[in-house]
């Protein structure tokens, strides 16, 4: 593959965590879900996106 595919693609997966990310803070602030579901959550979707985690 070459390099400008493995750049976006890497750039796509930053923005796809984002958006999750702000989801589940939605819902955290909801108290739709607990804050140690929220940071399990937050794990979870770096392992998926391949992403260093945000803590907001």
């Amino acid at each position: 593959m070459d390099t400008l595919y493995l750049q976006n693609e890497k750039a796509i997966n930053e923005i796809k965590y984002f958006v999750m990310l702000i989801a589940i803070k939605r819902l955290l602030e909801q108290k739709k879900i607990t804050p140690e579901n929220f940071r399990l959550v937050n794990i979870a979707l770096t392992e998926k996106y391949g992403v260093l985690p945000l803590y907001i």
